[in-house]
């Protein structure tokens, strides 16, 4: 961009090129030196604003501060070439000094700039001037302050300044006596003896005491300044203390003062007699006192708010490049204030500023420090609150809570407090702070300088949000609630919160990480039973937090608190599968006779029984269990662990879903719906485990409808209560497997995608145990490979799996039979698919004809014959599989009796129509496969009946792919009898039944190489072209394929 511009009357247009002409186009890294943009990347490194540039050198706008950055580097460029420093009088106030001088002299009102004069020129002439300022708050006596210190500080003085107020006087006070060198420990020694006193009078000689530690640091200053704010009044309103004792004066009397009474008489009037000391001190109003005993002070001087052309004239120096009425919106919201004024003018330099701008960070920080600098109290509240409400997690503020936070005559938002605001739009009195860095600022002070003030104001919040957030304990209000409790140390208020109900896991973690270190003793157990109970609810055993809490309860001096502890771990051993440990865990736990924990016992025993097989001695067990909840205490009666109803309903829980899954275990799918249905979830988390076991026996009785809603129901509860990952990817994994006997193969392969996923960002878990659960999944996934025809995906993570699942048996001592089992299985099952060319779905009738002699034909055998060979009568592992084990034998089976032999022994188990439904259908193909086909006709008509008690339930269709297998034995029987034209009526039939859709190719395929194999094909062919509309003369394209083709011609659009 070219540095030319229109010619102005701005003085530094001859500056400016009078030093590019000395520079003769000079260059460096950041460009020709001197040029517009090179002076703007210099600005920016010195932290001024370097969107100014072109504004000050063409037109003279530009605030002060960034003028006097311009100048001092056009300098140091003219000094370069060797010449004398820049001569431009017209710039004089630019110089650092007198350019402040210049500055005061031109913002403040008459009686500052004669305080102004009066303070700094005495100093700057070796006296030592006692200055008293009073004025109302937003007169200006801040400002005033800043630009005396900015004054000493180029005189190469360094000034203490300190704001000296709050209910308790020893805070700013032991910072006045650090900033004046007093070690810490001698100032906190005369505290403690404050509060140690009980004497009236000996309370009032240790805070005299105090004062006199910092008048003793002033004397041994080598010719101090200091500058004091007292932001306290004149009359004490509330008790204020010093040492968290009132404040007394040290005479006779004793009598109690307000705290600006006794700075006066104790520390600020004889720190005016101080020779050596300059002092300067601004209040409010003076204390009775200090009219009739002003000490060395000169008489006051009095400030009065800034008229309306100071403030205009106090904005267009600060904002130069705003436009006039822009300007006058600042003056008329700041009213009669210079703290508004400053604060306003302070809020639209940032709010300009963009993010690349150096600048930025400064300005916030300025804004930060006014809630603890600020001389409006109003707005120190403001703020404070502000810095409480503006959550990280929840940047917006509700109006109604806001103002329940504030004292009741600064409940309205103010014009000034509504210039940090920005309102959210369509959403009534709610607002964010316009800056979310500045709300994280303004924690962090707050928390840092006034912690006590911080969580109060937290503990406010928290109280405000309570109602909402135990009406609806998931909301975004119960999430509030708990942030404020936290950032409160409200740790018995989250103790019973989580006694019954679930908190976010992050918020947790950073809960107990916190816990960890602040508290010790009972209030630590109390809460690490909390959080134990958590995790343990999520099943996250080996959770890090869950350890460090279960190790921390296992040595508490509560019995039963250790018992419970030894239960739980035992319970993580058992869910890892090593039932001998957790044998060892429980009996080593110390006696306990509380009921709840002694059906909890039996529970876990129950649970070890099931997987080892013991059915009937685990339900005993449970039966035990449930006798024994009757006798647990009620809520309000004592009890060690203070045991609650919420853990009562968790057992109770707990105790019908182990009933359920052993009835599921023993093929009784009914009677475990029925356990299922009778649970009472205490929460979403277990309603989401119950959901996933529903889900999982309606999909084994054919209910597939139910079964997809009760499968979204649990991802969906597991996914927003934060269930363990591996948990989450369990029910996706499920659902997909769902989705692929609906032949919804999309989404079967987005939820295995999903699942997967999940378990990538199981964090805790160790490599073998992500590559363990990774397996599981891949497990389930095989089956849908095979379906769409991806043998080699299928056989390769079968491969994998068994690998997995062999290295984690070895490593963690556990017993991964069955999970090995059923990998074998379905590796041959894959390869037999592969062998054959059939997909893994409805209708399976590829086996009809010849098995090929092919390599993978004969290797799924011999693979099947190995599982048959170790397998024995009543092998428990045969159980979980069901009917599954007997219809891939059935289809596998190398001659056609061995296959019917399969098929009779899997019918001999089923026990549900849906059961009776699948095996008389396996068992009909394997008897036409054997050539038997009236017994066929009979097996597959007395499948229809079972079917369709399941599938005309309300709301219900159950398997459409059964359906299909049902149709394509139809065809074949037809054909194989030689009626062409039943068999025609059937695929049409098929053909128009919308549910059927996903399989009418693969009936039109089988319909036509069927047709094929008739003696009279010919004849058969001519009719069918009729039927179907096809061409009568024979094409280059088998009948299969012509069906398919045809068909997909007529449907597509």
């Amino acid at each position: 961009m070219s540095d030319s511009e229109p010619q102005t009357s701005s003085p530094w247009r001859r500056i400016f090129e009078e030093v590019r002409q000395a520079l003769d186009n000079r260059r460096d890294e950041h460009g020709i030196v001197g040029s517009i943009n090179w002076l703007r990347k210099q600005m920016a490194l010195r932290e001024a604003n370097p969107n100014v540039v072109r504004n000050i050198i063409y037109r003279d706008k530009g605030k002060l501060a960034d003028k006097r950055v311009l100048y001092n580097i056009l300098n140091e460029l003219w000094e370069s070439t060797g010449r004398p420093p820049l001569q431009a009088p017209e710039l004089a106030e630019l110089h650092e000094e007198g350019g402040t001088e210049e500055e005061a002299l031109r913002l403040l009102s008459p009686e500052k700039r004669r305080a102004y004069r009066a303070f700094v020129s005495a100093v700057r002439g070796g006296q030592h001037p006692k200055l008293l300022v009073v004025g109302r708050p937003g007169s200006g006596k801040t400002l005033l302050s800043d630009y005396v210190q900015q004054a000493l500080t180029l005189l190469g003085r360094t000034p203490i300044r300190l704001e000296l107020g709050g209910s308790d006087l020893g805070v700013s006070l032991g910072r006045l006596a650090q900033m004046l060198g007093v070690p810490a420990e001698l100032f906190e020694t005369r505290l403690i003896k404050i509060g140690l006193a009980s004497a009236f009078a000996v309370q009032a000689d240790a805070q005299a005491e105090v004062a006199r530690v910092i008048l003793d640091a002033v004397k041994a200053q080598e010719a101090p300044v200091v500058l004091l704010h007292i932001s306290l009044t004149a009359v004490a309103h509330e008790p204020d203390t010093l040492g968290m004792v009132p404040l007394r004066l040290n005479t006779p009397e004793v009598p109690r003062v307000s705290a600006a009474e006794w700075l006066w008489q104790t520390l600020l009037e004889p720190l005016s007699r101080l020779p050596k000391l300059s002092l300067l001190v601004t209040m409010a109003e003076l204390p009775r006192r200090a009219a009739q005993q002003l000490g060395q002070f000169e008489e006051p001087i009095r400030l009065s708010p800034p008229s309306t052309s100071e403030a205009k004239r106090f904005v267009r120096a600060r904002l130069p490049y705003l436009s006039l009425p822009q300007q006058e919106v600042i003056v008329q919201r700041a009213g009669r204030s210079y703290e508004d004024l400053r604060t306003l003018t302070l809020l639209a330099e940032t709010r300009e500023a963009t993010p690349s701008e150096e600048g930025l960070e400064a300005h916030l920080a300025q804004l930060s420090s006014l809630v603890e600098t600020a001389g409006d109290k109003r707005l120190r509240n403001f703020l404070a609150v502000l810095a409480v409400m503006s959550l990280p997690e929840f940047p917006t503020l509700d109006g109604t809570i806001l103002a329940r936070l504030r004292p009741a005559p600064w409940q309205e938002i103010s014009p000034l407090e509504r210039a940090f605001l920005d309102a959210v739009p369509g959403e009534r009195d709610s607002w964010r702070c316009f800056s979310r860095q500045l709300a994280r600022m303004l924690r962090q002070r707050l928390s840092a300088s006034d912690p006590a003030l911080y969580q109060e104001l937290h503990r406010q919040a928290a109280a405000a949000y309570q109602e909402a957030a135990l009406a609806e304990p998931r909301g975004e209000a119960a999430a509030r609630h708990l942030h404020h409790l936290f950032e409160a140390r409200d740790w018995a208020g989250l103790e019973q919160w989580l006694k019954g109900r679930s908190i976010q896991q992050s918020l947790l973690q950073r809960l107990w990480q916190a816990a960890s270190t602040e508290l010790s003793g009972a209030a630590l157990e109390g809460l690490a039973l909390q959080v134990a109970s958590y995790y343990v609810r999520l099943g996250s055993f080996d959770h890090p937090d869950a350890l460090l809490a279960l190790t921390l309860l296992a040595a508490a001096t509560d019995s039963t608190v250790r018992t419970w502890t030894q239960l739980k771990r035992a319970e993580g051993e058992v869910l890892k599968g090593r039932f001998e440990q957790a044998e060892a865990l429980l009996s080593a736990a110390p006696p306990s006779d509380d009921p709840l924990l002694q059906a909890e016992i039996a529970l876990l025993n129950a649970n070890i029984a099931r997987w080892r097989g013991q059915l009937t001695q685990a339900a005993e067990l449970i039966e035990q269990g449930a006798r024994l909840l009757p006798q647990t205490p009620a809520a309000d009666t004592a009890s060690p662990r203070r045991f609650t109803d919420a853990a009562k309903r968790l057992a109770e829980a707990k105790l019908a879903v182990w009933a359920g899954l052993i009835a599921k275990d023993r093929g009784d799918l009914e009677a475990a719906l029925r356990e299922f249905d009778r649970v009472a979830p205490p929460d979403d988390l277990i309603r989401a485990r119950v959901a996933f076991q529903k889900g999982d026996v309606l999909l084994r009785l054919g209910r597939f409808d139910g079964a997809l809603g009760e499968l979204n129901l649990a991802v969906a509860l597991s996914s927003a209560n934060e269930a363990p990952r591996h948990e989450q990817a369990r029910y996706l994994a499920r659902r997909a497997t769902l989705q692929r006997r609906r032949a919804e193969f999309a989404r079967a392969a987005d939820d295995f995608g999903a699942a997967l996923a999940m378990l990538e960002m199981a964090a805790h878990l160790s490599p073998l145990e992500l590559a363990f659960e990774q397996a599981k999944v891949m497990d389930e996934q095989a089956p849908y490979h095979l379906a769409v025809g991806r043998f080699d995906d299928a056989i390769g993570a079968l491969q994998h799996n068994l690998d997995t699942f062999k290295r984690y048996q070895a490593e963690h001592q556990v017993n991964a039979t069955f999970r090995r089992l059923r990998s074998r299985l379905h590796l041959a099952l894959a390869y037999w698919c592969r062998g054959v060319g059939q997909p893994y779905h409805p209708p399976l009738l590829r086996g009809l004809e010849p098995l090929p002699d092919t390599p993978d034909v004969r290797h799924a055998q011999t693979l099947l014959a190995q599982i048959q060979a170790r397998l024995r009568p009543g092998d428990p592992c045969l159980l979980p599989l069901g009917g599954l084990f007997w219809e891939i034998t059935s289809l596998l089976a190398a001659t056609p009796e061995a296959a019917v032999l399969s098929a009779q022994t899997g019918l001999t188990l089923a026990r549900h129509p849906y059961q009776l439904a699948t095996a008389q259908t396996v068992l009909a193909t394997a008897l036409l496969r054997s050539g038997r086909r009236y017994e066929a006709g009979q097996a597959l008509t007395a499948a229809k009946p079972a079917f369709m008690t399941v599938a005309e339930q309300p709301g219900e269709h159950s398997d459409s792919g059964l359906l299909a297998w049902f149709s394509a034995l139809e065809l074949r029987l037809a054909l194989a009898e030689g009626k062409f034209q039943a068999a025609a009526s059937t695929l049409l039939a098929s053909l128009e039944a919308a549910p059927l859709a996903p399989y009418h190719e693969a009936l039109l395929r089988i319909f036509g190489e069927a047709v094929e194999l008739l003696p009279n094909a010919e004849v058969a062919n001519e009719q069918l072209a009729r039927l179907l509309s096809l061409p009568t003369n024979p094409g280059h394209l088998r009948l299969p394929d012509e069906l398919v083709l045809r068909w997909r011609q007529r449907r597509s659009p």
